[in-house]
């Protein structure tokens, strides 16, 4: 009779140690723990408008630009960096400078339209804006707009 529980003990211990050894060693276990997924806001620009068009020499322009967070978390210390260039036949009218918004926060499924005011056009040129999205807790997304810039 030893024989025989010798060979139902060896079995068990076989079945246990594998058990074991499977139950520590999958996803989730005691050494594989499982890592959540990266949870991250998704801002997406989806409007963005310039008026007046054209730009007056000497005048403001409003830039409006709005952003929808299509991610599963809240995105905070965002900020809209508005990069606009204006390039003329002269010097006069050159501007190469980056403008940034007040800093925000952005629930999830939720958009919000932020408006920058821009000065500083004193000849006639071409002027081409750049909107990005950045926020430390977030993927970006950017967008570009041409404009002229025109006499009166």
């Amino acid at each position: 009779m030893s024989a025989i529980l010798k060979w139902v003990a060896g079995i068990a211990a076989g079945v246990i140690i594998g058990v074991s050894v499977f139950l520590l060693t999958r996803l989730g276990g005691k050494f594989n723990p499982a890592h959540p997924p990266t949870v991250k806001a998704e801002l997406v620009l989806t409007d963005f408008h310039l008026s007046p068009d054209p730009i007056p020499i000497g005048g403001e322009a409003h830039v409006l630009v709005s952003v929808y967070n299509q991610g599963n978390t809240s995105a905070s210390q965002c900020r809209i960096d508005l990069r606009r260039s204006c390039r003329g036949r002269t010097s006069e009218g050159a501007i190469n400078d980056s403008l940034k918004s007040e800093e925000f926060g952005l629930p999830p499924s939720t958009s919000r339209t932020v408006d920058i005011r821009t000065v500083g056009y004193n000849g006639p040129c071409v002027a081409v804006f750049s909107a990005i999205v950045n926020c430390p807790n977030a993927r970006s997304d950017s967008m570009t707009l041409k404009v002229r810039v025109a006499g009166r």
